[in-house]
Formats: structure tokens, sequence, C-alpha cells
């Protein structure tokens, strides 16, 4: 029938989208096709995340996995992190998480109904002694293409002012390992998982400089391969070199919580770098500089009144002082005033001064 509206599409997953324990892990051939691994970016539309909670001490509280919903038009975030999402409800119920690790296989978008940008950083705001990290396989929607990139750019940016409680990587090295083991139910325990192929080695790298130029931040994972030396011997058996580079640990990684809390995995085990072994910089403070600019001298205090010992009451009494010649002057002209005396006649006479 014409004018007839389209139905919606159909959600095979509904309303199961967040699963917990046992039913997180996925096969490997859907984790493939949903993250791009192992040669490079799929191009899949599915939407698929996977979390880890930790407590304050750095344990393991739980691990699950959320997928996005096509037909409300919800993304995997805005299920975790909304105001009716599961992760606010299982805060709210009294859960002490301090640490939330997260793996996408896009970045958090800006986009109307989802809204994941808005949706973490309000659930940043409502929980303050919460850090995240979230990893990510590519980019979603940020190219000129897409018609809402720059939405989705500025939901990053704003992503990016959280840090460094909230910082954004790509999933790169042996955090694919990490994820393998955790998260996709065909993995071997005791198999040392696939490595990423130079394909998605390279968009690995392409998603690092991306997202500094996005949001100004760098990630705060990084673990790629060096490129061969073009010396080499036999370039072809010489086993790549990795590049770990961890610029903001996690806490549960921090160096007093090495011994208390033990872990196997091998993303866990990688070589940090070394810390910095030259002084840390002094300080320098400013002092205050005080200006006093009108300065009012307190009032004089006056003298107590000289006390006059024995002795010198004995000398005064032998030896009065000599009393003081009045001056010379008239009737109403005070003392100290200049005033000039008149010449007697006498003296006139004797100076032969005509009178």
């Amino acid at each position: 029938m014409w004018g007839r509206l389209s139905d919606p599409p159909v959600c095979a997953q509904c309303p199961n989208h967040v699963r917990t324990g046992a039913d997180a892990p996925v096969s490997f051939s859907e984790f493939c096709e949903a993250f791009g691994f192992p040669a490079g970016p799929s191009g899949s539309p599915e939407l698929l995340a996977f979390y880890e909670l930790r407590g304050p001490d750095g344990g393991l509280l739980q691990r699950g996995r959320a997928s996005g919903c096509p037909r409300l038009g919800l993304h995997p975030e805005t299920l975790l992190f909304g105001s009716e999402g599961y992760l606010q409800s299982a805060l709210e119920a009294g859960e002490e998480v301090s640490y939330i690790m997260l793996y996408s296989n896009y970045t958090p978008c800006e986009e109307p109904p989802a809204l994941c940008a808005s949706a973490i950083s309000r659930f940043m705001e409502l929980h303050q002694g919460v850090r995240l990290d979230l990893l990510f396989a590519q980019l979603y929607h940020a190219d000129e293409r897409w018609p809402d990139s720059a939405q989705n750019r500025a939901g990053l940016r704003c992503l990016a002012t959280l840090w460094p409680r909230l910082t954004l990587s790509p999933i790169s090295g042996g955090a694919w390992a990490r994820l393998q083991r955790g998260f996709v139910r065909d993995a071997a325990p005791f198999v040392l998982p696939p490595a990423p192929m130079p394909g998605r080695a390279a968009a690995d790298q392409l998603n690092a400089v991306w997202i500094s130029a996005i949001t100004g931040v760098g990630p705060a994972f990084l673990d790629l391969p060096r490129p061969h030396a073009a010396s080499a011997p036999d370039s072809a058996q010489a086993t790549p070199i990795r590049r770990s580079l961890t610029l903001l640990p996690p806490p549960h990684l921090h160096p007093y919580l090495t011994g208390a809390v033990p872990y196997s995995e091998p993303f866990l085990n990688l070589n940090m770098p070394p810390r910095p072994t030259k002084p840390l910089p002094v300080r320098t403070y400013y002092r205050p500089i005080n200006v006093v600019r009108h300065v009012r001298l307190p009032p004089a205090r006056p003298r107590p009144a000289r006390v006059r010992s024995f002795f010198s009451l004995i000398l005064l009494f032998l030896h009065p002082p000599a009393p003081r010649a009045p001056r010379r002057g008239v009737e109403g002209h005070r003392e100290g005033d200049s005033y000039q005396q008149p010449i007697a006649a006498e003296d006139l006479k004797e100076r032969k001064v005509p009178l």
C-alpha cells in the first residue's frame, strides 16, 4: 500500500542486550566480525561492547557485554551508562565500583536518539569516584562523509575534557590478547591468542592519530610493534619488537597494588616504561610582596618621671642651681618675640648721635 510506514528493524536480542557472567563471551567469528580482527576494520554495522568492573582494591567484580538495539536506535553505551542503564542501576544498588574498563568496537557517538557521549558524561558527573578507560577498534561516523560527523567529534571532545578520569585509546597490541581471553568463548585458556596482522596494527596506529587530532589528548594505552630495520640480515624471520607505551596506567596496575593483587593475564604483564630517574623539578613558590603606601607612626609615649637618687638630692640641697635672670621686656610683650629696646638719651650723647 502506498504511503505505508516501513516496519522497524527486527532486533533478535531484545530485551536481553546486557549479559553478564558466563553469558558474556561470544564466539570467535562474531568477535572478529564486530571488531575487525585480525586483518583490519570490517565495517560491520553491529555494535558490541565488553566491560569489566573492578573495586577499590583492583579486584574483578563483574564482566559483561552489551549490544546495540536497532529497533530502538540505542547503542551499547546508552544501555550501560544511560539514566536507566545497567551500570547506573548497579552502582545505585550499592556496588563498590571504582574502575570500569570498556572495550567497544566503535567510539561513542552523539547522534540522536542514542547520544552515547552525553550519557557517559552524565554518568561520570554523578559518580565522581569512578574512572573509565574506553578502548575502541574503529571511529564511529567521524569522517566528513557522514552528516553527523561534527556532532560525533564534538562528543569525543566533551569526553576528553574528563581526563584523567576518562581516557580514550585504540585497542592495540596486548589489549587484543586480553580481550580474547576474557570475552571470546572459543579461546583456549593456555594458548596465546593470535596476534593482530599488519593491517590491524596500521589501523590501530591510525586510530591513535585520529583520536589525538580530534580531542587534543593522546591515548592512554598504546602498544604498537616497531618497524623492522632495513639493514637486518633476515627481516622475514626477525621477531617483531613490541613497543609498549602506557601513559596512564589504571588503578589496579599501580605499583602499590602489584603485590596485593596478582594477575596472570598477558596484557597485564606487558613491559611498562621505566620510571624516570632524573630528580623531579623543585617547585618555586612566589613570596607575597607587601606594599605599604602610607606609613603612620604611632604617637610618642610619655617619658616616665625621673627618679632622683638619695645622693643626687643631697648634692642638689648643698649646691642649688642659680636663679635665672629675668629678660628685659615691655608689658604685653611675650618672651621669645622679637622686640627692639629704645635707646636712652645718655647713650645717644656718648655716641654723638644728634637728638
